[in-house]
Order: C-alpha cells, then sequence, then structure tokens
C-alpha cells in the first residue's frame, strides 16, 4: 500500500511463475521511492477481485511483466488493458514474446536474463520509466486540486457568501439597537420637553394678567393718532392746504379712505367740480390704502397755490373756497401697530373741531 512518503504506488501485474522476478521490482522501487503490490500482498480470507481492482484503480502506474505464460493470462491481459486505457502502462519483456494489438503499442522494456539481479541495467530502465510516467508528489498534489478546482471555487465562494450574510446580520444586529436606543432617547427627550412646556404654561397661566396689561401698555404707547390740519394762506408766499397729521407715537396705516363733495366721489370727479377746483385753484393729492403715516409728520390731501391768495386774505374771508371745504366730506381708516382694530378720522367743516387757520 502507498505511504505518507512515497512518490507513487506501481502495481506489478505478473504470473506467480514469475514472482521472483516481482521482487527485484519491487527492491528497485522501493529503492527509488515508491510502492510496489501484486497479487502476492492479498492476505488469505479475503476478497481476491475485488483487492486487484482496488489496487488497480488507486495505483499510479501499471508494470505488466510479459512472459509467454502471462500472455496466455486472462487477468494479465485485463490489467494491461485497464493500464492502457488511463494511460499508465509500463509493458516489461522477461522472454521473448509475440505480443498482439493493442499490448504491443507502446515499446516495451527488455529484461530478460537479468531477474536475479536488482541493480541491473534492464531494471533500472524500468524504473525510470516508473519515474517518467508517475508525477511527482508536489505534482500530483497539483493536478487533483485542479481537477477539483471548481469544488474549491464552489468552497470559496460559500464561504465568502456565509461570511458576507454573518457580517450582514451583524450589521443589521447593530443598526437595530441604534435605532432602539435613538428612539428610547427620542422618547426621553419629548417627555422632558413636555415636562418643560407644562411648567411654561403654568408660569404663563399664574401671570396672564400682568402679561396682558404690559401687552396694553405697548399698545398704547405705539398707539398712532391722526388730525386734519387747515389753513388758506395769507399772502403770495404761503400756500393753503388740507392735510392729515399722525400727532401719536405709532406709525398709522391707512386702511381706507372715502372723499365726497355733495354726495359726488372725488375719485372719479364729474367735468364740473375738475372744473369748479381749477377755477378754485385747490389741487387734490390721493392718499392711497396702505400708505404709512410716521408720527410727527402728515400728508397733504388739498393744496391752494400761492398764487390764488391775495395780500391781506384771511382765511376765514375766502369765503368760495370755505364754502368748498364745507361742502366736503373726508374719511379715513387707519390702524395703529399692534392692534388689529380700526379707527376712523373724519372730516366735517362745520362740526369739526380741527380745524387751524394760518395766520
Amino acid at each position: 500500500m502507498r505511504t505518507e512518503q512515497s512518490l507513487g504506488q506501481v502495481f506489478i501485474s505478473v504470473k506467480s511463475e514469475e514472482y521472483a522476478a516481482a521482487e527485484n521490482l519491487e527492491k528497485a522501487l522501493n529503492d527509488a521511492g515508491y510502492t510496489a503490490w501484486w497479487a502476492a500482498k492479498i492476505t488469505n480470507g479475503t476478497d481476491w477481485h475485488g483487492n486487484i481492482d482496488a489496487a488497480l484503480q488507486s495505483c499510479d502506474c501499471v508494470v505488466v511483466l510479459w512472459s509467454r505464460k502471462s500472455a496466455e493470462s486472462i487477468w494479465v491481459r485485463h490489467e494491461a488493458s485497464q493500464a492502457i486505457a488511463r494511460g499508465i502502462y509500463v509493458p516489461v519483456l522477461l522472454e521473448t514474446v509475440d505480443l498482439k494489438d493493442p499490448y504491443s503499442r507502446i515499446q516495451a522494456t527488455v529484461v530478460s536474463g537479468l531477474l536475479g539481479d536488482a541493480s541491473a541495467p534492464g531494471i533500472r530502465n524500468v524504473v525510470h520509466r516508473v519515474q517518467a510516467l508517475v508525477p511527482s508528489r508536489s505534482r500530483r498534489l497539483l493536478e487533483r486540486a485542479w481537477d477539483v478546482r471548481w469544488v474549491l471555487a464552489s468552497t470559496a465562494f460559500a464561504a465568502l457568501t456565509i461570511t458576507f450574510l454573518f457580517r450582514l446580520i451583524a450589521n443589521a444586529e447593530q443598526q437595530i439597537g441604534a435605532m432602539k436606543e435613538f428612539r428610547k432617547a427620542s422618547e426621553e427627550q419629548s417627555r422632558s420637553q413636555m415636562t418643560q412646556l407644562g411648567e411654561v404654561s403654568s408660569t404663563l397661566s399664574a401671570n396672564n394678567q400682568t402679561v396682558g396689561q404690559v401687552i396694553e401698555q405697548v399698545r398704547d404707547i405705539l398707539s398712532s393718532e391722526l388730525d386734519f390740519a387747515y389753513a388758506l394762506g395769507i399772502d403770495q408766499r404761503n400756500a393753503g392746504y388740507l392735510r392729515i397729521e399722525n400727532l401719536g407715537s405709532g406709525v398709522a396705516t391707512v386702511a381706507d379712505v372715502s372723499i365726497t363733495h355733495d354726495g359726488r366721489d372725488l375719485s372719479s370727479p364729474e367735468s364740473k367740480l375738475l372744473l369748479e377746483m381749477q377755477e378754485l385753484g385747490i389741487v387734490h393729492f390721493k392718499l392711497k390704502v396702505g400708505q404709512k403715516i410716521p408720527p410727527g409728520r402728515g400728508v397733504a390731501l388739498f393744496g391752494i397755490p400761492a398764487r390764488h391768495v391775495s395780500n391781506g386774505e384771511r382765511c376765514i374771508s375766502d369765503k368760495a373756497r370755505k364754502d368748498f371745504f364745507e361742502r366736503l366730506r373726508i374719511s379715513v381708516a387707519y390702524l395703529s401697530p399692534y392692534s388689529q382694530e380700526r379707527q376712523t378720522l373724519v372730516w366735517n367743516y362745520k362740526n369739526t373741531n380741527t380745524v387751524r387757520c394760518a395766520r
């Protein structure tokens, strides 16, 4: 049988009459590092044919010792045929034999007359042929590895796949753990925020009246107060006017404007009204919704150029212009800062106390 240190196993096919030649060949093969096996190795009581077939299938080389008797043996020819089929056939002629095809296809080594000497040149030639036919141990390992390359590749791929899956599972478990920690931290933060909101709500409820008072004070401070200013002018250098002034401390925002004259809307005046205003030298300035009037400032609604004012003329004595403004009705709605409630300023010449004449 082959050993771990053996370079290979050689099957010797031989008739029992040539066992002496097989023994000499075995000694030479052992000296060269090979293990030899033939039928004489079979122990009594074992399966004869099973042992031969097993050794024949596992060997690396088959040396057939041809003689006239072995050439007539069915078993020797069978073993030689198996060797030829596997490409490990080494024929040796112990005597002159007329071999038939296919056994004669490969040149046989002649060792006739030299079987009694294990160191004879013929025996050495057989060993050399075995060495040339049987690969070295490392080469055999490489060949076997090459034969099972797909198995090895599949095994390696399966190992890599399993490793990847294990890592994937480990990463997934790690991510799940991180998500649980994040969720736990988020819930704790939410509870903390709700507690803080509750405290703030309680504080605001307790101080609700004080906060309301502060807001009212701020609104009062930043409120706006509009009033009319009116003058006709008294000389060539001074012009008359009717304007709105902001007497408060907050910016006033115009929300709505309505100006009528004897029931006629000044936003689309009739030609007769325009002619009357031209004769009196009165110019109308439009006040737009959304226009802002800063505190301490004013915007003009009507102007009276100075060229229409006579020397020494008093505003109370300018009857025509006075009559025009007496028939004028003005309503201006406005908003103060931080307040959504409208305030309304109304011009009524007869009833107003805000008319001021320039002197």
